[in-house]
């Protein structure tokens, strides 16, 4: 029987290091340009996480994908969760323009990966709203790939 994949955040190397340069993260963004696929599907996996699961504002509304996807490039290039240098955008900082060429996230690596195969448990116990919530869905997912075949959900996740 076919399995329904899970939506998960896409985008561009290009857009993602005019984010990070406008948090004034350069050396993240000098990374991103020369990542592995993997590791940017890493960076993708755990900015869903933070949009779906991160700290929300005082509204409830939860945060913006720019600073989503950010923070989730920090943690994958620092291998540990921490605040961006600067809260909000910079607006004035000077960011590349748009490259409609840039290459984003690789389809045919992220559908074999479970929903945040990437987010590890310091990432779930700094950011998450609701820990239990987040680290039942992860496992719930890495189990489900592993059934099927795709690979084990410790080799995903790391142990866990």
């Amino acid at each position: 029987m076919p399995h329904t994949l899970a939506p998960v955040l896409s985008t561009t190397r290009n857009l993602t290091v005019r984010d990070l340069l406008q948090f004034h993260e350069p050396a993240v963004a000098d990374w991103v340009e020369t990542c592995t696929d993997e590791e940017f599907v890493r960076v993708c996996d755990v900015a869903d996480f933070l949009s779906l699961f991160g700290p929300t504002s005082g509204s409830g509304a939860s945060m913006m994908l720019s600073k989503c996807i950010a923070l989730a490039a920090v943690y994958v290039h620092d291998g540990a969760p921490r605040d961006l240098v600067r809260s909000r955008r910079d607006l004035k900082a000077v960011i590349p323009p748009v490259d409609e060429d840039s290459p984003g996230t690789v389809w045919g690596i992220q559908q074999l990966r479970p929903q945040f195969f990437a987010v590890g448990d310091d990432a779930i116990a700094y950011w998450a709203e609701d820990p239990d919530r987040v680290r039942a869905r992860r496992d719930s997912s890495a189990a489900g790939h592993a059934r099927r075949g795709d690979v084990s959900g410790d080799q995903l996740t790391g142990g866990g």
